[in-house]
């Protein structure tokens, strides 16, 4: 055989098995949209479906099939060591973040397929997906009652937070900070999600955390993730 066709054959060869060692690893890092990720869970049989939230969390409802492995729990490793990593594991929390970490951490475990829902259960329920819901539902503060609360005379600032959100904890003194320095003429309120579901379904809030500002009760800015103070004062000072 000629150096140059076997030089080809070795080529063809190696572009082969890279091609398949590139679409094992996208197999495994999968990070899909609701839609998609109702779809792969439909026809993916066996699957192990894992809602990494906390119990009270999960009880509030979550996903058909799925088992409650808490990532901030104590249990987890262990929980998850009895997991089969041969059966693709689909994975969501309420919004993507840990559930990233937790995929991350079963893919390094060795789990050869793992599958996370981008953006989570609030995705999840802005697509109207199906849900088991729980016999209780704390529904929180309503839509008339979020309108009484932003028709006041002063600049209003809402923050949609959760208490297991690192980005929302991370930006509680500076709204806290903010708020003082504005000396009565900012009003804040915080809206938790978990406590508030219906209200953060009705207005769209899909990822956390999320400011708004409302002026005279129209809403005039708003940002998704970690706003910090001299931003928020910035964008306040422009509607003053």
């Amino acid at each position: 055989m000629k150096i140059s066709n076997l030089f080809a054959l070795v080529l063809l060869i190696f572009n082969v098995v890279s091609c398949s060692i590139g679409q094992t690893v996208e197999e495994e890092s999968q990070v899909l949209e609701p839609n998609a990720f109702a779809e792969k869970l439909k026809n993916t049989i066996p699957n192990q479906l894992i809602d990494v939230r906390t119990p009270a969390e999960f009880s509030g409802g979550r996903i058909d099939g799925a088992l409650n492995l808490d990532w901030n729990g104590e249990e987890f490793n262990n929980q998850a060591a009895t997991l089969d990593k041969n059966i693709p594991v689909l994975v969501y929390c309420l919004s993507g973040g840990r559930s990233a970490a937790a995929a991350e951490y079963l893919r390094g475990e060795g789990f050869k397929t793992v599958i996370e829902l981008s953006g989570g259960m609030m995705k999840w329920r802005a697509e109207k997906l199906p849900e088991v819901q729980a016999t209780v539902s704390n529904n929180g503060l309503t839509m008339d009652a979020f309108k009484d609360s932003i028709n006041v005379s002063k600049i209003v600032l809402v923050d949609f937070y959760a208490e297991w959100c690192a980005p929302c904890k991370k930006m509680k003194p500076e709204l806290d900070a903010l708020a003082e320095e504005m000396n009565g003429d900012l009003f804040v309120l915080r809206i938790d999600v978990d406590q508030n579901r219906k209200l953060s379904e009705e207005l769209g809030i899909s990822a956390l955390p999320v400011v708004q500002i409302y002026k005279n009760k129209e809403l005039k800015w708003t940002n998704k993730g970690y706003t910090d103070k001299e931003t928020l004062k910035l964008e306040i000072q422009k509607l003053q």
